[in-house]
């Protein structure tokens, strides 16, 4: 939740002062354990240790076009953040708590925009009750989005036109085997979805939540086998007595493995959706398919016929110790909230191509996790590449992404691509404009690359490149905006000691949008520090 200046720089110095005291805290535990290594060594271990490091950055950056304005408005700036924040890395013997999260106190010194506390990042929970099965996964993530989705983007920390979206998840379930073969899960699901306006001149969004349930059964095949599956989802918005999107949805899947490679199944179920006062219902029917020639290569797709047209998941991915490649696309109902079924391939996560290439390195997952960890840090890599538009709209959507993504690394480089296409339309044209306002066809194809090289053993290069276009037809008034946007980075990071680094650089920013046809630019120059205690 975004907050003002006077409340901002309160909190800031209060997380300031407590990252201090956590890190003096760990410091003197660790002092502690240095001085009685016989006793530490005596007790037997109860799991691993938790890694719980506090952060603490700065940065100071110039931007010559602070408000993303075309050329006769433009205005530069000077912007101070300092970002106080936590990582976690624990991986006991049945918890795991991971993520990164930061606080970070925007200040402009010129007032171009205004002062806010942004809070960025994730911290996911998942816990069990030992040989029970009982268990729970719960997750919070913050971030900041534009308010359309053809905005020009920002190459500098900004808080003109955005908001900042604080998602909430928990979710209790049961996972037990039934016999040798047989698996038994069942899920409840909450999530929380709360958007502040960054901006004074930006209207209020409601808050909006997801609840669901789901339970499945499934026989893995020796030659034959089954999985029986039923979903309930029910998104909601504050201020509206009817539900947003209910889905109700069982089905069996009737599995054959013709080799133990290769493994296809046939899917028949029914399916109800009430979408605000509309109802659908319909019969599904769908194959699936699962090959796996190695462990280093894996080709799965799920294809359904659904009320709504024709819905699939496919995957492809391959490894190797130097290379990693993956092509995802899917189809489905989704809501501003939470998709309805599996999440949406939107891009290619940083930490997952990275993680695929040192899997024969190190084969242990919690020493993997920590080992990428620390790569995108001290090589200064970005955590997500691909599509980075957000598409408010409080109708049910149908929507689609294919990406394909690819990390090569070598002995002092690094190589990150994604490149893809994301679309979305209304579930059903204008019958909802009355409730929830009109509904959007939307379509966005990207490119994005990240180069790293290093130079030294304690310095690296980082050269970027990113360029999208987007479109936005408005189904209620016939109308199209699109935007063309490239975005290019140049930085130079530099340990100077194993927690201290030091980071500088340039980005540039270009967007065109049609209904002005002025290009939007924007030059920044920005230097910062980040340690880790």
């Amino acid at each position: 939740m975004a907050t003002t200046l006077r409340d901002a720089r309160c909190t800031a110095a209060r997380l300031a002062c407590g990252v201090i005291v956590l890190a003096y805290s760990a410091h003197a535990q660790g002092q502690t354990q240095a001085q009685t290594p016989a006793v530490a060594a005596a007790q037997p271990p109860q799991g691993a240790a938790p890694i719980f490091t506090p952060t603490l950055g700065a940065q100071i950056s110039h931007s010559d076009n602070a408000t993303q304005t075309t050329s006769s408005r433009r205005q530069s700036d000077t912007i101070v953040s300092i970002s106080p924040g936590v990582s976690l890395a624990y991986r006991g013997a049945n918890s795991t708590v991971t993520g990164q999260m930061q606080l970070s106190s925007v200040n402009y010194l010129g007032n171009t925009q205004t002062d806010r506390l942004l809070p960025n990042g994730r911290l996911a929970l998942h816990t069990e009750v030992a040989r029970q099965g009982w268990g729970l996964d719960a997750s919070v993530a913050a971030d900041q989005v534009k308010s359309q989705f053809t905005s020009a983007q920002s190459a500098s920390i900004s808080t003109a036109d955005t908001y900042t979206n604080t998602r909430v998840q928990v979710s209790p379930f049961l996972e037990r085997a039934l016999d040798p073969q047989t698996l038994l899960r069942a899920r409840l699901e909450r999530t929380q979805l709360h958007s502040t306006a960054n901006s004074d001149g930006l209207s209020n969004r409601p808050n909006t939540n997801t609840n669901g349930a789901s339970l499945n059964i499934s026989r893995r095949p020796s030659r034959a086998g089954y999985v029986l599956s039923a979903r309930y989802q029910d998104t909601q918005a504050d201020g509206q007595a009817q539900s947003i999107y209910v889905q109700r949805l069982v089905k069996g899947t009737a599995l054959y493995a013709l080799s133990p490679e290769l493994e296809v199944g046939l899917v028949l179920g029914r399916e109800s959706n009430q979408a605000l006062l509309q109802q659908f219902r319909d019969t599904v029917k769908g194959a699936q398919f699962e090959w796996r020639p190695s462990q280093r290569t894996q080709v799965k797709a799920l294809v359904e016929e659904r009320f709504f047209g024709r819905s699939w998941e496919a995957e492809a991915s391959h490894r190797t110790p130097m290379l990693s490649l993956g092509l995802s696309s899917n189809r489905q109902i989704s809501t501003y909230t939470s998709p309805v079924g599996n999440g949406l391939v939107t891009g290619g996560s940083t930490q997952a191509l990275l993680d695929a290439l040192l899997t024969s390195r190190i084969p242990n997952e919690a020493e993997r996790s920590k080992a990428v960890n620390d790569m995108i840090t001290q090589r200064n890599l970005p955590r997500q590449l691909g599509s980075t538009r957000d598409l408010y709209d409080l109708n049910a959507q149908v929507r689609q992404a294919t990406v394909a993504r690819a990390a090569l690394m070598g002995t002092r480089s690094v190589l990150l691509v994604s490149a893809g296409q994301t679309m979305s339309r209304p579930l059903a044209g204008d019958a909802f404009s009355s409730l929830l306002g009109p509904g959007n066809e939307t379509r966005e194809r990207y490119a994005d690359t990240q180069i790293n090289h290093r130079m030294t053993p304690s310095t690296t290069l980082t050269m970027g490149l990113r360029i999208s276009r987007a479109r936005i037809l408005n189904t209620l008034l016939g109308t199209t905006t699109s935007s063309r946007e490239t975005g290019m980075r140049l930085s130079l990071s530099s340990m100077l000691s194993p927690r201290t680094q030091l980071v500088g650089g340039l980005r540039r920013q270009r967007t065109v949008i049609s209904t002005s046809g002025e290009a939007i630019t924007e030059n920044v120059v920005f230097a910062g520090l980040e340690h880790r205690f």
